[in-house]
């Protein structure tokens, strides 16, 4: 192991040492825009409205998706632990290929509504960053709690009649109207300031934050300043939301920077299909990523120590699209190291055939010597004419050239 990451840092080295190592990497297609989005809710797009469109599927093919899970869950079991920060009880759409057709169809319509609405263009393409089917219930998981989807677009389509369970839904905050309430929310978190800075027994540094934060809510309204003042799920008042019951084989589209919360089923079961959509995805591959993805390889490997790596074990100390850089390069070097494995059986198998065949056949034998012998007698006739080639033109030089005894004279 500790090889192979030498390897790794003696071809960084040698890519660095390269004056036109950039041409190693291809240049990015018109729809990257010169640049990768590391992370998709970062997207100017990420903040399209809600979008609910009707019927995107059949309550038959709705029906379908279920008893396909359900049929999996059986033998499988659900899965929990997909989502880190935000887990659910979910089977991923590729668990299910008896209703990919169904899957299929809701893409169509997430798409059809986000090229249609959100600024999405001709050349840029649409990936499906996971696609799953969830189930709740109020003995296992209810509900879920505020979040914003890590991706540019999400869809969330409807598989049970709203008649048929009681609660669920989904709440939604859209970013257009939360970044008008900004002001709003900013005073009360420095209300918040103010009330824990003049509480008995408050600290120094508390009432010094009181104090500065008593100084901006004296301010007229409309005049704070909220560029950058990002509202946090968790202080989203549910008046400012809206909630959303759609009807079976409807589908909601949204982008994904929408804060929304899946309200608590009471009764009965509900099931989704939920989709992460990710924009121009390709624009953060290796191939476009230059002198970036040589540089991801070399902090990664450092920090990794040799150990193999994983997201989780970095946290933050390593930016998502090194991770994904770094996945690619052992991609990279998973294939070398088959190839050189390949090579070196085919030729091992191909010695041993050779030197069975010569000693079992005599006439096979024969015909090698003489192989050989035309092979070295090709490169000896070869080497000789260079010979004489060279021989001719010092003669030549040497004919033009004054010697010695005529500089004398």
């Amino acid at each position: 192991m500790r090889r192979l990451h030498v390897q790794r840092l003696l071809l960084c080295c040698a890519l660095l040492l390269l004056p036109n190592a950039r041409a190693l990497w291809f240049s990015m297609p018109p729809e990257c825009d010169g640049r990768c989005w590391e992370e998709d809710v970062k997207h100017p797009l990420a903040s399209c409205d809600l979008e609910v469109v009707e019927g995107a599927i059949t309550p038959e093919e709705a029906d379908d998706v279920v008893a396909a899970a359900e049929a999996h869950a059986a033998v499988h079991g659900w899965h929990s632990q997909r989502h880190i920060a935000y887990p659910t009880q979910d089977l991923p759409w590729t668990a299910l290929p008896s209703v990919a057709r169904v899957f299929d169809k809701l893409w169509g319509a997430m798409e059809e509504s986000v090229r249609r609405r959100c600024g999405v263009r001709p050349i840029d393409r649409l990936t499906p960053n996971d696609i799953f089917a969830v189930k709740y219930t109020p003995e296992g998981q209810a509900g879920l709690d505020r979040h914003r989807d890590a991706s540019t677009f999400s869809f969330n389509a409807a598989l049970s009649d709203p008649t048929s369970y009681g609660g669920g839904g989904t709440r939604i905050w859209l970013d257009s109207a939360v970044r008008i309430l900004r002001e709003k929310y900013l005073r009360a978190e420095l209300e918040g300031v103010v009330r824990d800075g003049t509480a008995p027994g408050a600290s120094a540094e508390a009432r010094g934050a009181a104090t500065r934060a008593k100084d901006t809510l004296d301010r007229p309204a409309g005049t704070l300043d909220v560029d950058g003042y990002v509202v946090r799920p968790d202080r989203l008042l549910p008046e400012d939301g809206e909630a959303h019951k759609i009807a079976k084989g409807s589908v909601m589209v949204q982008g994904g920077r929408n804060v929304h919360e899946g309200m608590s089923t009471v009764s009965g079961t509900r099931y989704i299909v939920a989709g992460f959509v990710g924009l121009n995805r390709h624009c953060c591959a290796l191939r476009y990523s230059g002198w970036r993805g040589v540089m991801a390889l070399v902090r990664v490997t450092a920090m990794n120590s040799g150990q193999v790596a994983a997201r989780d074990k970095f946290g933050e100390g390593v930016p998502l699209w090194d991770y994904v850089l770094y996945e690619e390069w052992r991609g990279i070097f998973r294939r070398i190291r088959w190839a050189s494995l390949s090579l070196a059986l085919l030729s091992l198998a191909t010695y041993a055939a050779w030197h069975v065949a010569t000693r079992l056949s005599p006439r096979f034998n024969l015909a090698a010597q003489r192989l050989f012998a035309g092979v070295a007698g090709y490169e000896s006739s070869g080497l000789d004419c260079v010979r004489g080639l060279a021989r001719k033109r010092r003669r030549a030089m040497q004919s033009v050239l004054p010697t010695k005894h005529s500089l004398d004279d």
